[in-house]
């Protein structure tokens, strides 16, 4: 299990999507290692992040993989524990995640 934020707010399929998006996204950085500027600025092409993050997901929404891109930029910049305090002091809704490789498969 992992703290995570809720992305969505709509619970259900829809935030689990966006979760399996995030850490794929993450855990696509930290394999590709773009800089922490490039991945700060967007300059880290999108297509290629978009396309790590939507693979094997079906019913992608453009809102959805424009927060994820965000939350997993984010991770990647500034790091884990600075995200999870930030959502705190915004009270975001924190929750326990159920993180296993086959759901975070690149």
């Amino acid at each position: 299990m992992i703290q995570t934020v809720d992305i969505s707010g709509f619970g259900g399929t829809y935030e689990e999507t966006c979760q399996r998006m995030l850490w794929r996204g993450v855990k696509f950085m930290e394999k590709t290692k773009p800089t922490k500027e490039q991945a700060k600025t967007g300059a880290y092409s999108e297509d290629v992040l978009a396309h790590a993050m939507t693979k094997g997901e079906p019913d992608v929404t453009g809102a959805m993989l424009n927060a994820t891109c965000w939350h997993a930029r984010y991770i990647y910049v500034f790091g884990y524990e600075q995200w999870l305090e930030n959502a705190k002091k915004n009270n975001a809704t924190i929750y326990s995640y159920p993180m296993s490789k086959k759901k975070t498969r690149l």
